[in-house]
C-alpha cells in the first residue's frame, strides 16, 4: 500500500495538469449484468462499479463475460438476429452442458448525467421526469433449428425522478426547479406482442403516452414491422427522450484487445478514423490526432511522462500511400519504423490513445499488462482510475496477473474462475466476508497466488 501511494503521489502531479483539456463523457453505465446458460456460465450475477479489473486463470471464462457486453452492443446495432448471427447461431451462445432452451438476461445501467426525458402539463403546472437508473430484462427461448428463437419476456423498468418546470423568458425554454417532487419506477412489459405499461407509486403523474408513442406503433405494425428485431431498450418508439442515450451508450462500447505486431505494419491510408479493437491502424488515429498542434502536445506530453526517454513521435506517409508510426528516442536524432521498436512502447502509445483520444462510454481492455514492467504498470493503472474518475468513462480490464492487482483498489477487483462441474463463476472478493481476514495481511494477489481464491 505504501508502494502504491508513493507512486501515485508522484505521478498525480503529472496528470492532473492533463486530464483536464479533455472532453468529460458523463453517460450511462453497466451497474450490474446477470445471465443465464450463456456460454460458460450457468448463472451470472455480478455489480459492476466505474473502473472494474477481472482476474482469473487461462479459460476460466473471462472472454465470454465480454461477449455478454459484445452481444448487447451487436443487438443495439444491428438487431438481434444479426446478433446471434455474429456469434455464430444460438447453440453457440448457450452453454452446451445445459439442457436449456432459455437463455437469460438482466442488464442494469446507470445514468450520471440524467436530463428530462419528457415533460407534460398538470393542472397548469409543467413537470418534466429523469431517468436515474434502468433495470432490462430478456429471456430468449432457443427453437429447433439453429437459428430459430423467439422473446418469451421482455422487462424495461426505470427508476424516474419527477421535477417542477418554470418558464425562462430570456432562453425561451422550459428550466427545471431543482427539487425533485416525486420518485417512482415505471415498467414497460412486452406480453403476446402487446406493451404493457405500469407505474408505481399509482399516484405517479406520468401517464402511458409520455412512454409509449402508440401511434408510432401502430404505424409499424401495418407497415410490415420494421422495428421487428428491436428490443424494448432501444426502441424509438419507447421512452423517445431517452432512446438517443441508450443508443449512443451501446455505441460507445469498444472492447480492445491489441495485438502490437499489427501496429508495427504500414497501413493504408484509407483505412478507420477511429482506433480498431486490435490496434492496427494506429498510424491513421495518430495521423489526425498530430493534425491539431495542440491534441499532438497532449499526446507528447502523455507519452513522455510514461516513456521518458522518448523525444517525439511522427507517422510517415510511404511511397505507396499507406502510413507507419516512426519515434525517435532521446539519445539521437534517428527515427525507428514502428516494426523496430519493443511491443511494450506498442501498447503504451495504444492505452494513451484508447484512454484519451477514443469518445468512447465503455472502454474493456484485455491484458492491458502485456509487455509492460510493473513499475511502469502501475501508473497505468493508475491512469485508467484517473481517467474512469475524471473523464466519466467506464473501464473494464481483464487480466491473469496477479501483479496488476497490486495496484488496484480491493473494492474494484472481480475473480473468475471455474466450479468442479466447469461453470464459470464470478464475484468480488472483497464482498466476501470469509475472506476479510486474509484480506487484512495479504492482499488479493497474494491470495490468488496462494490459490485460496
Amino acid at each position: 500500500m505504501t508502494q502504491r501511494f508513493y507512486i501515485i503521489s508522484k505521478y498525480y502531479n503529472k496528470i492532473l495538469s492533463i486530464r483536464n483539456k479533455y472532453k468529460v463523457i458523463k453517460t450511462l453505465y453497466f451497474k450490474r449484468i446477470k445471465a443465464s446458460n450463456f456460454k460458460s456460465f450457468k448463472e451470472l450475477d455480478i455489480n459492476l462499479d466505474k473502473f472494474n479489473t477481472i482476474i482469473g486463470p487461462n479459460a476460466s471464462g473471462k472472454s465470454n463475460f465480454l461477449s455478454i457486453i459484445r452481444f448487447f452492443k451487436d443487438i443495439v446495432a444491428y438487431g438481434l438476429g444479426n446478433a446471434f448471427s455474429l456469434h455464430g447461431t444460438i447453440n453457440n451462445v448457450k452453454n452446451i452442458a445445459l439442457n436449456q432452451k432459455d437463455i437469460k438476461f438482466e442488464i442494469s445501467l446507470g445514468n450520471e448525467t440524467a436530463y428530462i426525458v419528457s415533460s407534460f402539463e398538470k393542472d397548469k403546472q409543467r413537470y418534466g421526469f429523469k431517468i436515474k437508473d434502468s433495470d432490462y430484462s430478456l429471456t430468449i427461448e432457443a427453437g429447433k433449428n439453429h437459428r430459430d428463437f423467439k422473446i418469451t419476456h421482455e422487462e424495461y423498468r426505470n427508476h424516474v425522478q419527477i421535477y417542477k418546470l418554470k418558464r425562462d423568458e430570456k432562453k425561451e425554454k422550459f428550466i427545471e426547479i431543482k427539487e425533485t417532487i416525486q420518485e417512482g419506477f415505471i415498467t414497460i412489459i412486452k406480453k403476446n406482442g402487446k406493451l404493457i405499461f405500469e407505474k408505481e407509486p399509482e399516484d405517479l403523474p406520468i401517464e402511458r403516452e409520455q412512454v409509449i408513442y402508440d401511434k408510432g406503433l401502430l404505424i409499424n405494425e401495418y407497415g410490415g414491422d420494421i422495428f421487428k428485431d428491436k428490443i424494448l431498450l432501444n426502441h424509438p418508439f419507447i421512452l423517445t427522450g431517452y432512446y438517443i442515450e441508450v443508443q449512443t451508450f451501446f455505441e460507445g462500447i469498444s472492447v480492445y484487445d491489441i495485438d502490437p505486431k499489427l501496429p508495427k505494419r504500414a497501413i493504408p491510408f484509407t483505412g478507420r478514423q477511429e482506433l480498431e479493437e486490435n490496434g492496427r491502424n494506429i498510424a491513421i488515429v495518430l495521423n489526425n490526432i498530430y493534425q491539431d498542434k495542440k491534441e499532438q502536445e497532449k499526446f507528447n506530453k502523455l507519452l513522455k511522462d510514461l516513456l521518458p526517454f522518448v523525444e517525439d513521435l511522427k507517422v510517415d506517409r510511404l511511397r505507396d500511400e499507406s502510413f507507419i508510426t516512426c519515434l525517435r528516442e532521446c539519445y539521437h536524432d534517428h527515427y525507428f519504423p514502428a516494426y523496430l521498436l519493443s511491443d511494450g512502447t506498442i501498447n503504451i502509445v495504444a492505452l494513451i490513445v484508447i484512454l484519451f483520444f477514443e469518445e468512447k462510454s465503455v472502454i474493456v481492455i484485455e491484458e492491458p499488462d502485456r509487455n509492460l514492467h510493473p513499475l511502469l504498470l502501475s501508473r497505468i493503472i493508475y491512469m485508467m482510475e484517473d481517467v474512469s474518475k475524471t473523464l466519466g468513462k467506464q473501464i473494464i480490464i481483464t487480466t491473469h496477473n496477479p501483479e496488476i492487482v497490486r495496484y488496484v483498489d480491493q473494492k474494484k477487483v472481480i475473480t473468475i474462475d471455474r466450479n468442479k462441474a466447469g461453470f464459470s463463476q464470478m464475484s468480488k472478493p472483497s464482498e466476501k466476508a470469509e475472506l476479510a481476514v486474509f484480506l487484512k495481511d495479504m492482499g488479493i494477489a497474494d491470495l490468488f497466488l496462494e490459490g485460496i481464491l
